[in-house]
């Protein structure tokens, strides 16, 4: 079973953009989109996995890993809806299975909003329709690394375990190691611009996911402290063609905290 691994930039959507491309050039395309202060390279395990049935491409979004930043700073759902079009359009993609988590869910289910024709199948993982963007935006800047970094990639490690409890060790300390670039003292930061955090500004999604008409699967971690269930239930309900999973043992992270779980129930709706 062979298996192919690429990192690739491309000048897309006003942006040089950075993206991961695995398994077959000749496959169906599923594209997948990382969470807010995340990148491509989070999906390494998943898209190993699906890389045998499908070219999996994974971009960085603006501002986040090795994709340009945008300046003046520019972090509408449009922007990021837009750079995927851009990027889709470049490797001549057609229609394509899209994954999104958190941040990158949002985007996903507002780009299947406005390019319906574009989205085979839409996984969507962790977000509500509306974000309570306050409490995320206060969290990232106040941790910001760009005041003080850190001496070791151990000492980012250390930082970033709490916030994921429920993923390994090893999960946790591979997002670090991809999420972290040298400053010329020698300290380390997250590649993620701390802009994100100041300029984001998703969109309410709460009438328009009504607009969705392709299959979609709506994912939520049962120890969730961002997708309530009852908020998820109504999600659903909105969603002309959609279904639920509940993935036990799981919080916000889903993909992280609970691999194998979240790749058994993204198979049986890819094959349903």
């Amino acid at each position: 079973m062979s298996e192919t691994f690429e990192v690739r930039r491309a000048s897309a959507g006003g942006l040089m953009q950075s993206f991961v491309r695995w398994g077959r050039r000749d496959g169906p395309v599923m594209v997948l989109l990382h969470g807010l202060s995340g990148h491509a390279r989070m999906w390494d395990a998943f898209a190993r996995a699906m890389a045998p049935e499908y070219r999996v491409i994974a971009p960085d979004q603006r501002g986040h890993g090795d994709t340009e930043w945008p300046c003046p700073p520019a972090y509408e759902t449009a922007d990021f809806v837009e750079d995927l079009r851009s990027l889709a359009d470049h490797l001549d993609i057609g229609r394509f299975v899209l994954v999104g988590l958190s941040m990158g869910a949002h985007n996903a289910l507002a780009f299947a909003v406005r390019h319906p024709g574009r989205v085979e199948r839409l996984v969507s993982v962790d977000v509500p329709p509306r974000i309570p963007l306050p409490r995320e935006r206060d969290a990232l800047l106040g941790s910001d690394p760009d005041r003080i970094g850190f001496a070791t990639v151990e000492e980012a490690f250390a930082a970033e375990r709490p916030v994921y409890p429920l993923s390994t060790e090893e999960v946790v300390m591979h997002r670090v190691r991809h999420n972290l670039k040298r400053r010329e003292d020698g300290r380390w930061i997250w590649k993620h611009s701390p802009d994100v955090a100041r300029h984001w500004s998703p969109e309410d999604l709460s009438d328009t996911v009504r607009e969705i008409r392709c299959p979609t699967l709506v994912v939520r971690g049962a120890k969730s402290e961002v997708f309530a269930p009852e908020v998820a239930a109504a999600m659903v309900d909105a969603i002309p063609h959609a279904a639920l999973s509940t993935i036990e043992g799981s919080g916000h992270s889903v993909p992280m905290d609970r691999p194998a779980e979240f790749e058994e129930a993204l198979r049986g709706f890819l094959t349903s």
